[in-house]
Order: structure tokens, then C-alpha cells, then sequence
């Protein structure tokens, strides 16, 4: 008996695009004149649906589509008809599982006959805010109100000799000539790690240190606690656990906390509208979107701002349990064709060999030595710009 590829875990994930492949064949009919074919790209420009899930996914483009529908000249046309068609499959062809092209479900294996059935609405947005915005959000109040914050020690600090250094912040993110972020082990570095082993408010933790060392000003402490923020040693309660599925929520509910009334109101109105935009019906909130894209850029401005994605509402969602088994005699089949199936040489596979030369096998290592370029083997070649 052959060895089973995939694995019967009782779920599966289904996704389909949201426009039928007719369009991609009215669009791509060889036989159209270039009149004919002019008509029908104004036609799938004017196609609501499509235009929301374009405004999503590409804002120049959607700005370019408008303009074309306003019968402004497209400079580049030919680009212009390439980024349509290439999106047009993305969403009548290939379920691609970003945006609004393409909605996602999950449902369960079963000795029942298959059966898909939506229900009444086909699909569900789901919008939140993007983590590089949030982030930037976060970056600007422990800057501008950490007075009113409580901190943390940041558990990414690794201690090199007598230099303390982040292996990740978002500084680099934000400026790429930062290479490295690293600050001296002295003594009033020590006690604040100490201090700030668990949540401390700013001000409790400054006057701990005014007590440890009366002969420093408290401007000095200040402008050293400031530098600590800053480079993201000490970081603060308003940033969401990854763990935690409304981020934004975490964070206006942690500025109520601390009475940062101007913050916490700009972002329920944020919140709100999200909301709003959420139940819209999938080609019916290209307003509402643009309007919350232009409030969210106004309070921090970052490439993206917003995340969304769709879900399909299946009432059924039911498979036969002998797909699993079709599809393991099909992978049996196409597998042994496929580059990546037979590839043993990628970035992964000779990470792991370097690993195996320094440390064994069987070995624990702490995470953070092993990514130090000195002391272990550093990053996989591949993994250019974490986030």
C-alpha cells in the first residue's frame, strides 16, 4: 500500500473566486475588435465588485481604472491592460486567497454525500487594522505619552560582552541605515532591566532610579529612560500579543487603561467604521473604504493600512471521505514531476546542515545565540527583512 501524502484530518479549506470564469472569457474573446475590446475592459471596470476588490489590493491601479472610466487617456495602456487581466484572473480563474478575490471556508471530511451549499449572502468581509500600522501607531504614544505607559524589558535583548544589542526592532524597519541597535551593560542599565522584569508605570520606574542615584538629575534619567524607549529596550503595554485576535481592541482598551482619552476616541471612531465597512456588501463599499483608508493615513502613515480578507457563508460544507484518497493516488501520480517535490538543496535544507556542523544533533540552543552572526550561525540566507 502506498504511504499517504495527505492525511485525513477531517477538515478541509475551501476556497473560489468571487467573479465566474466567464468574465475572463468575455474579456479574452480573440475574436473582439480593439472598439470591442475597449468596450468590455470599460465594462469590467465599471464592474463594482471588481473595482472594490482593485481599491483593495492596488490603489494606483483602482485611480488608473478610474480615470479610464472618466475617459481620461491611460499613459502606458498596454501596462494598464496587463494589471487588469492579471487581476481579473486572480479573481475569476485562480482562487487567489488575498483580498477580496477570492473567499475561504473550512469544512469537514464525512461518509455523506459531498455537498456545498451557500447561504444567503455568499460572502463575509473581515477587515483589521494592518500590524505595520498598529505598530507605528504604537511607536508614536510611547514617544509622545510615555509618562502616562507602563514598560517592560524587552525579552529580544541578547547581552554580548559588555554591549546589550536587539536582534529585531522596528527602527530598522523604519531606517534602513540602522544596522544594529545596541546600548553599553553600565549599572542604571542593569537596575532598569531589573526594575522593568515585569510591567513598572514610567513614572514609578523613574523614581526608582532618582533613589538609586541621587547625584544624577532627573533630567539626565530622563533623557535616558527616553533613549531606552526609543530604541526599543524598554517597550511599553500597548503593544498587542500576537496571541491576541482584536489587536486594536488590546490597544484601545490599554490607552482607557492610562486616560488617553484623545487616542482611545480616534480609534473606536476607527474601529467603528471598520465595522461598518465589514458588513457592507461585497461591491457596495468603495466609499466607506476610502473614506476609513484616508482617516487611517492621516494618523499614521504606512504603505498599508488595512487587511482584508473574505470568507465564504457555506451552510453546507460537507466532503466525501474518498477524496482524500483521489487525491493522494492524483499526488502520487504529479508529485515525482514536480522541481520543488525533488529539490534538497534549498536555503532551509543547508541552514539545517550548518546547524548540524555547529551544534550536533539532538541539542537545544537558545534562539537568539543561534541568530547572532558572531557568537552562532545566523539568519537563514533567505530571511532578508523579518516583520
Amino acid at each position: 500500500m502506498k504511504d499517504l501524502i495527505f492525511k485525513n484530518i477531517d477538515t478541509f479549506m475551501i476556497r473560489t473566486p468571487v467573479l465566474s470564469v466567464d468574465n475572463y472569457l468575455r474579456f479574452f474573446d480573440q475574436k473582439l475588435t480593439e472598439g470591442e475590446m475597449k468596450e468590455r475592459l470599460l465594462e469590467i471596470c465599471h464592474n463594482p465588485v471588481f473595482r472594490e476588490s482593485i481599491l483593495v489590493a492596488s490603489k494606483s491601479l483602482y485611480n488608473k481604472m478610474i480615470d479610464f472610466c472618466n475617459g481620461k487617456e491611460i499613459k502606458k495602456y498596454d501596462y494598464f491592460i496587463k494589471a487588469i487581466y492579471k487581476y481579473l484572473i486572480r479573481i475569476s480563474t485562480r482562487p487567489t486567497p488575498f483580498g477580496l478575490f477570492a473567499g475561504v471556508d473550512f469544512g469537514e471530511y464525512t461518509d455523506e454525500n459531498t455537498s456545498i451549499r451557500y447561504g444567503t449572502n455568499k460572502y463575509k468581509k473581515f477587515a483589521r487594522p494592518d500590524l505595520e500600522w498598529l505598530m507605528k501607531i504604537v511607536k508614536k504614544l510611547e514617544q509622545e505619552q510615555y509618562e502616562q505607559l507602563w514598560f517592560t524589558v524587552n525579552d529580544s535583548i541578547f547581552l554580548k560582552g559588555e554591549r546589550a544589542y536587539l536582534l529585531h526592532s522596528t527602527r530598522k524597519d523604519d531606517d534602513k541605515r540602522v544596522n544594529e541597535i545596541s546600548v553599553r551593560v553600565t549599572l542604571p542599565f542593569k537596575i532598569t532591566c531589573e526594575l522593568a522584569r515585569h510591567l513598572i508605570h514610567y513614572q514609578t520606574l523613574k523614581k526608582e532610579l532618582i533613589k538609586q542615584f541621587p547625584n544624577t538629575s532627573e533630567e539626565k534619567i530622563e533623557r535616558f529612560l527616553k533613549q531606552l524607549i526609543e530604541n526599543e529596550f524598554l517597550i511599553s503595554n500597548l503593544r498587542p500579543p500576537l496571541t491576541v485576535m482584536d489587536q486594536l481592541d488590546y490597544l484601545i482598551k490599554r490607552l482607557k487603561e492610562s486616560h488617553i482619552e484623545e487616542w482611545s476616541n480616534e480609534l473606536i471612531d476607527i474601529q467603528q467604521k471598520i465595522r461598518t465597512y465589514t458588513m457592507t456588501p461585497l461591491g457596495e463599499g468603495e466609499q466607506i473604504y476610502k473614506e476609513l483608508h484616508k482617516k487611517m493615513k492621516k494618523l499614521a502613515d504606512t504603505k498599508n493600512v488595512l487587511q482584508v480578507d473574505m470568507k465564504l457563508n457555506l451552510q453546507e460544507k460537507k466532503l466525501n471521505k474518498q477524496v482524500i484518497k483521489d487525491v493522494n493516488e492524483l499526488m502520487h501520480i504529479l508529485l515525482p514531476f514536480s522541481m520543488t517535490y525533488q529539490q534538497t538543496d534549498s536555503p532551509l535544507s543547508r541552514y539545517k546542515q550548518e546547524f548540524i556542523e555547529k551544534y550536533g544533533v539532538d541539542r537545544e540552543v537558545p534562539l537568539l545565540e543561534m541568530l547572532d552572526n558572531d557568537l552562532g550561525i545566523g539568519a537563514p540566507m533567505d530571511y532578508t527583512n523579518p516583520k
